[in-house]
């Protein structure tokens, strides 16, 4: 699950999209915590380019 970013313009939650199954690897921290994924299957080419931005969710 990914999103651009964390709020938008009028300070909303952005929701999470889900861009596919993926196999937990690991995780670390709190607030924020960190969750590791490795996708099933690659990423769709479109997003490859906006994900250098992208929160991982």
């Amino acid at each position: 699950m990914i999103r651009e970013k964390e709020k938008n313009q009028v300070k909303n939650t952005i929701r999470y999209v889900l861009i596919g199954a993926a196999r937990f690897k690991n995780n670390n921290g709190s607030k924020p915590m960190i969750i590791k994924l490795e996708l099933h299957e690659p990423m769709p080419n479109y997003l490859w380019k906006k994900s250098a931005n992208i929160f991982v969710g």
